[in-house]
C-alpha cells in the first residue's frame, strides 16, 4: 500500500474557515435559546446542529481520497515495424523487405511465446503505434515513416505496458529530425532502450541492387515572371549499371527545357553528381518542375528517377522607382533596357534644376506630383528603388529616414549606383544610407574617372542573376564587355565589405592599383541592397564594340530587379511550410496582414479555404498566433494532387485599399513519399538513432539476440484509486442521522 491522500475541491483554508463559520452559528444560535432551556439541553443540540453544519460544508468541498499502490508488472519489448511503401523493394536477394520483415517477426514473437520470455507488443510505424494482431496480414503502404509520433505514442503506454524497450524494424527511410531526437531522449531517460533492426545485409553494407537516383533537386520556390531559373539536381548510383551514359531531362510541366548528358560511371554511393539546369519562366502560374532519369538497364527501383518541385511565377508588374539627382544617360538607357517588358513598371525621377523635378512613366498626373514621397504609404507602393547619382541635400530629413523603413521593414529591393552625386563623394557617409551599403564608405573622395573592366568573383558563379552570359544566347560573359567608369573613389576592395554581404564582381582599374568592388549585395532586414557604384553602365549597349543584338546590358537589368523585388513581400501573406509532401503528413500555414506602412494589422475577417484536386473546398479554422496579424492551421491531405490555398482577407477600407483580396499558396501531395528515395546503405543514420536511444543497431537476423539494455527487474507501476467521499452512502447516512437526532431530541423536550 503507497501513500493516502486527502483532497478538496476548495482549498484547505476556505475549507476550515466554513467549518468554523457553521460551527459559531450553531453556537450562537445555542446562546440565544439557553435563556428558555435548561443548559444541559441546549449542549447537546447545540453540538448536533454544529456537526450537521459542518457536515454539510464538508460534503460541498467534495472531498476525495486517493489510494497509490505499487504494482510490478513484467518486462514487455515492444516491435515498431516500418509500415512504409519502401519496404516493398526487393533487395539483392529478390526478397523483398517487407517478406522479411514478416517472416523473422512471426518466428521472433512465437520462440518468445514458447520459451515463455517477457510479452512481446507489435505495433505499427503508423504515427498512432497502433498494436498489429496478425503481422501476415500487415499492409506495407505508407508514403511515409512517422518515427516522432509513433514514439511519442508509444511514450505515452510506457507504465500501461510496462516498457522495457522499443525495438525499431525498417529499411532505413526514417526521419532523423529535432522531433525523433527528443522521443528517443525522453525513452531513453525513463530507462526504455531503443534498438533499431534493418532489413539490409549489414555485412554486404546495404543493398547491392543496380539503381540511379534523382538525391535532391534545389529550385527557387518563386519568381517573376521573365526571370533566369536555376535548377541544381544531384544524383548518385549503386550498383553496376548497364549503360555507361545517360541523359537527364529538366521538364515543366511535362514539357523538356533542357536536358544535361552524364556519365553514369562518375556515380556512385558515395559521391553524389551536380547536374546544373537553367530557364527562363515566361508565364505565370504555378508549374510543376521535374527532373527526370531515363530508367537503366536492370535498375532495380525507377521510382526514385524523378524528384518534383512546384515553383510559383508571379506575373504581377513590379513596381520600380529611378531617382537621380541630375540628368544623365543611365536614365534613358534604363528605360530602354525594360521598355517592351510588362513584368516591370519603372517610374523615373529626375532633378532637373533647383527645385525642378522631371517625371516619366508615372500612372496618372498625380503620381509623384510633388517629387520623391514624404510619407510610408506612397514609397511602399514600389517594389525596388534604384538610387543613382543623388546627394544627400536631394531629400529632406524624413526622406532619408524613410529608405532603410523600405527595405528592412517593406521588404523592398535597392540598387545604388555611382555618380558625382553618390555615396561619400554625395554626402552619404553621415546619412541613413551608409548603413544600408553591402560596404563601408572610404574617408578619401574624389570625382576622377577610373576605367574599370569586370572581373567575377567565386560567389558570382554560385549567384542567381550575377553569372552574366549564361541566361540568353544574346548576352556575353563579363570579361568580354566594355570597361566601366567610377567616379567614386569613396568605394574601396574586399577589405571593406561588411559582414555578411557578397562580392560578385570586382573592378580592375586600367590604370593599375588595387581593384575596386563593382557589383556587391547583401540583406537587409526583409529586403535586399545591392550596390554598382558605375556612372556609365549605358556603355555595354552604346559602345562601338557591342554588336546591334547585343541583350547583355537588358539581361543584367531585367533579372536584377526581379531579383531584388523578389524579397518584396505583399501586405496579405500566406505561407506553407511545405510544398511536396505526401498524403497524410501535416501541412502548416501561416497567415499575416500588414497595413499601408507594413504594420502587422489584425483583419477584420480571414477566411482560407483548400481547393483539392478534385475541386472540393474545404474551409480550414485559422488560429491566432499570438502576434499581432498573423494566424496559423493546419490540413492534413487524403489524396494526391495539387492542393490550392485561398485567403480571404476582408479589412475595412480606411486600413487596406482593398476591402476584400483573395491571395494563395500551393502544395503538391505525391503518392510516392521521400521512402523510395535515397536507395543507398543509411547505416549511419539508424546507428545514431539507436546511440541517441541508448539501444543497440543490429540486422534483423540478430533480432532474437538483441541484448536489452534494460533492467531485468520487473517495472513498478505506480497506480492511484480515487474514493469519492462527498456522495458516499455513508456520508449521507451520517447527515441525516443526525438531522434525526435532532429532531427527535426536539419533540422530546418539546421545543420549536
Amino acid at each position: 500500500m503507497g501513500d493516502v491522500e486527502l483532497q478538496f475541491a476548495w482549498s484547505i483554508g476556505n475549507v476550515t474557515i466554513g467549518v468554523l463559520l457553521a460551527v459559531a452559528a450553531a453556537i450562537l444560535y445555542g446562546v440565544a435559546e439557553r435563556r428558555r432551556e435548561g443548559r444541559a439541553r441546549v449542549f447537546g443540540l447545540t453540538v448536533t446542529r454544529a456537526a450537521i453544519l459542518a457536515l454539510i460544508v464538508l460534503a460541498v468541498s467534495e472531498p476525495r481520497l486517493r489510494f497509490e499502490t505499487e504494482n510490478e508488472l513484467p518486462l514487455a519489448q515492444a516491435v515498431l515495424i516500418d509500415v512504409s511503401a519502401s519496404m516493398n523493394r526487393a533487395d539483392a536477394t529478390g526478397a523483398t523487405h517487407a517478406d522479411r520483415a514478416r517472416a523473422t517477426l512471426e518466428r521472433w514473437r512465437q520462440s518468445a511465446i514458447d520459451d515463455g520470455e517477457n510479452s512481446v507488443h507489435v505495433v505499427a510505424l503508423d504515427g498512432q503505434a497502433r498494436e498489429v494482431s496478425s503481422i501476415g496480414n500487415l499492409r506495407f503502404d505508407r508514403p511515409y515513416s512517422p518515427l516522432g509520433e509513433s514514439l511519442a505514442h508509444l511514450g505515452e503506454q510506457v507504465d500501461a505496458l510496462g516498457l522495457g524497450s522499443v525495438t525499431i524494424v525498417t529499411d532505413g527511410g526514417l526521419p532523423f529530425t529535432t522531433a525523433e531526437r527528443t522521443e528517443l531522449t525522453r525513452l531513453r531517460e525513463r530507462n526504455v532502450p531503443v534498438h533499431v533492426a534493418t532489413t539490409f545485409d549489414l555485412n554486404e553494407g546495404g543493398p547491392a541492387t543496380a539503381d540511379i537516383e534523382v538525391q535532391a533537386v534545389d529550385a527557387p520556390g518563386r519568381v517573376f515572371a521573365g526571370s533566369s531559373v536555376q535548377v541544381a539536381a544531384r544524383l548518385a548510383a549503386t550498383g553496376d549499371l548497364a549503360a555507361a551514359r545517360t541523359v537527364v531531362r529538366l521538364e515543366v510541366d511535362g514539357v523538356v527545357v533542357a536536358t544535361r548528358e552524364l556519365d553514369i560511371a562518375n556515380l556512385s554511393s558515395d559521391q553524389a553528381v551536380a547536374v546544373d539546369f537553367e530557364f527562363v519562366a515566361r508565364t505565370g502560374g504555378v508549374s510543376r518542375i521535374e527532373v527526370v532519369v531515363p530508367a537503366a538497364d536492370g535498375e532495380s527501383n525507377v521510382l526514385n528517377n524523378r524528384d518534383t518541385r512546384l515553383l510559383r511565377v508571379i506575373d504581377t508588374p513590379i513596381n520600380v522607382l529611378h531617382v537621380e539627382g541630375e540628368p544623365r544617360f543611365e536614365v534613358k538607357f534604363l528605360r530602354r533596357a525594360v521598355h517592351g517588358d510588362t513584368g516591370i513598371r519603372l517610374v523615373s525621377l529626375v532633378r532637373t534644376a533647383e527645385n525642378k523635378i522631371y517625371r516619366l512613366g508615372v500612372r496618372d498626373r498625380d503620381e509623384l506630383r510633388d517629387g520623391f514621397p514624404l510619407t510610408p504609404e506612397a514609397l511602399f507602393e514600389f517594389d525596388v528603388i534604384v538610387l543613382g547619382s543623388v546627394p544627400a541635400d536631394f531629400f529632406q530629413p524624413e526622406q532619408l529616414a524613410l529608405l532603410p523603413e523600405f527595405v528592412a521593414r517593406r521588404g523592398g529591393g535597392m540598387m545604388f549606383l555611382g555618380g558625382h552625386g553618390a555615396f561619400a563623394e554625395g554626402g552619404h557617409q553621415e546619412t541613413s544610407i551608409q548603413q544600408m551599403l553591402p560596404f563601408v564608405l572610404q574617408g578619401t573622395t574624389s570625382n576622377a574617372d577610373a576605367s574599370l573592366r569586370g572581373v567575377m568573383t567565386p560567389e558570382a558563379e554560385q549567384h542567381p542573376v550575377a553569372r552574366l552570359g549564361l541566361g540568353s544566347p544574346k548576352s556575353r560573359p563579363l570579361a568580354s564587355l566594355p570597361r566601366l567608369t567610377s567616379v567614386n573613389a569613396s568605394v574601396g576592395g574586399l577589405a571593406a565589405l561588411k559582414l555578411g554581404a557578397q562580392a560578385l564582381w570586382l573592378g580592375a582599374p586600367e590604370a593599375g592599383g588595387p581593384a575596386r568592388l563593382l557589383l556587391a549585395e547583401q540583406r537587409f532586414g526583409r529586403g535586399r541592397v545591392a550596390a554598382f557604384p558605375v556612372r556609365d553602365s549605358y556603355r555595354w549597349q552604346l559602345d562601338r564594340t557591342v554588336p546591334v543584338d547585343d541583350l547583355t546590358h537588358e539581361q543584367f537589368w531585367r533579372q536584377w530587379i526581379r531579383w531584388l523585388a523578389l524579397s518584396t513581400p505583399s501586405r496579405q501573406q500566406l505561407e506553407v511550410d511545405k510544398t511536396e509532401v505526401a498524403p497524410g503528413e501535416t501541412i502548416t500555414l501561416s497567415a499575416r496582414t500588414l497595413d499601408a506602412r507594413h504594420h502587422a494589422l489584425d483583419a477584420g475577417s480571414t477566411e482560407l479555404m483548400v481547393v483539392t484536386p478534385g475541386g472540393e473546398r474545404i474551409a480550414v479554422p485559422l488560429v491566432p498566433a499570438g502576434q499581432a496579424g498573423l494566424a496559423t492551421a493546419q490540413f492534413v491531405p487524403n489524396q494526391p494532387g495539387l492542393h490550392e490555398f485561398e485567403m480571404s482577407v476582408r479589412t475595412p477600407e480606411a486600413q487596406v485599399d482593398e476591402a476584400v483580396s483573395v491571395i494563395s499558396a500551393f502544395a503538391d501531395v505525391h503518392q510516392l513519399g521521400r521512402e523510395m528515395f535515397s536507395d543507398q546503405p543509411v547505416a549511419e543514420r539508424l546507428n545514431a538513432i539507436a546511440r541517441m536511444g541508448g539501444g543497440q543497431f543490429v540486422a534483423l537476423d540478430s533480432l532474437k539476440d538483441l541484448k536489452t539494455s534494460a533492467p531485468t527487474t520487473p517495472r513498478v507501476v505506480t497506480s492511484s484509486r480515487w474514493v469519492e467521499l462527498w456522495n458516499s452512502p455513508w456520508l449521507v447516512g451520517l447527515l441525516l442521522g443526525l438531522i434525526l437526532i435532532e429532531w427527535l431530541a426536539r419533540r422530546r423536550w418539546k421545543l420549536p
